[in-house]
């Protein structure tokens, strides 16, 4: 017991992911230099940005590790900062959001407390909503077992990485969160949710929405059915999935949704050889909006 006590606190990698927003870049890391937990790494992996980002941060925060790419590979960048990262655990960020200042020594309290804990959800706000939280509050058996997480705050044990895999870059952006949970949860690690384990998120989702959005969540949901739906489950949903979305060009008088839809069969195979069957118990407790990805970007 007291070899364990004279232990150093494990190092946590915090990777963050970014392109063409140096402002929110910098305030992100400021609030991490706040965090009541050492000892921290920042691994900051810049998707070709032309806004000066790589300058800023080496002169304002030297100690970063920044690593700069030629062009935007979306996702993929998490994954180079993860496995450049360090730390036992590593948590992901966007580049405008950040944790709560005690968020980081809450997960790793949580993370400690069972090694079968594969990642930490945190309860992700929006900035406006800041407010503080009594430490008499925070107790670690009041995290409960969830089925997904929010990549703009998400903790993960470097173990289960090894196990369950990276991001699956194809999808560039939008559903990798719920592809990874999944993988997650298959491999037997569990994924917990606190609600004092807070993270706070610049933009609100409306602000941040791009013409490509519906595109991305279109495509990427067929993938994700067709790479981990036992056969009758994926068939079901993709007959859904063609409906609302037949449904949705006519009444928004757009060709988008039909592009998603072929590229999506255009990938078939691609996503056939990374196909990967989940339980049917895990996709009974995952309730995924098959009729939002056509009325959110309305």
């Amino acid at each position: 017991p007291l070899a364990s006590c004279l232990l150093p606190p494990p190092l946590v990698s915090v990777v963050i992911l970014t392109w063409n927003r140096k402002d929110d870049l910098l305030e992100t890391i400021t609030e991490l230099k706040e965090s009541t937990y050492a000892p921290i790494e920042i691994v900051v992996v810049d998707n070709g940005s032309n806004d000066g980002t790589q300058e800023v941060i080496n002169e304002k925060f030297p100690q970063v590790n920044f690593v700069r790419l030629e062009k935007n590979v979306g996702i993929a960048g998490y994954n180079i900062g993860m496995k450049k990262a360090r730390g036992e655990y590593v948590v992901l960020l966007d580049s405008d959001s950040f944790p709560d200042r005690k968020a980081i020594e809450r997960m790793v309290a949580v993370f400690e407390s069972d090694k079968k804990i594969g990642a930490v959800a945190f309860d992700v706000h929006k900035t406006d909503s800041r407010f503080k939280i009594q430490d008499s509050r925070f107790k670690i058996q009041d995290a409960k077992d969830v089925y997904g997480y929010n990549g703009a705050g998400v903790g993960i044990r470097k173990e289960c990485l090894e196990k369950a895999g990276y991001l699956f870059e194809p999808y560039f952006l939008y559903f990798n969160e719920q592809d990874h949970a999944f993988r997650i949860l298959q491999s037997g690690y569990k994924i917990k949710f606190h609600p004092e384990i807070i993270a706070y998120h610049k933009s609100s989702m409306t602000s941040r929405v791009s013409r490509s959005a519906p595109y991305f969540y279109t495509r990427n949901l067929l993938w994700l059915i067709w790479r981990f739906y036992p056969i009758r489950y994926a068939f079901v949903s993709t007959i859904s999935l063609f409906f609302y979305a037949s449904l949705s060009t006519i009444q928004q008088r757009t060709s988008i949704y039909m592009k998603a839809i072929l590229d999506a069969i255009f990938g078939f195979s691609m996503v056939l050889s990374n196909r990967f069957i989940i339980d049917r118990n895990i996709i009974k407790n995952v309730r995924i909006p098959i009729r939002w990805a056509f009325t959110a970007y309305i």
